[in-house]
């Protein structure tokens, strides 16, 4: 199964990922096939990050459907 790895934050031409098992990694922005912003989601392949934005779609609405559990009156 493949980790995915989220952009926390970038700092000046680094990236800041946290993977699925908690690991933070710091990964230079010219590593990824696409300019990294917070809240996207890489899969590293080769040594380069692709961007997967089907798994950002499905993340984004589990956590939007928890949210609309959590507060559900």
């Amino acid at each position: 199964m493949a980790e995915y790895f989220s952009v926390d934050r970038t700092e000046n031409e680094i990236a800041v990922l946290i993977g699925d098992g908690g690991q933070k990694l710091e990964v230079p922005v010219t590593d990824f096939e696409a300019l990294p912003r917070e809240g996207m989601i890489f899969i590293c392949e080769n040594g380069r990050y692709i961007r997967d934005e089907h798994e950002e779609k499905l993340r984004k609405k589990r956590i939007f459907d928890l949210q609309k559990k959590l507060f559900k009156k």
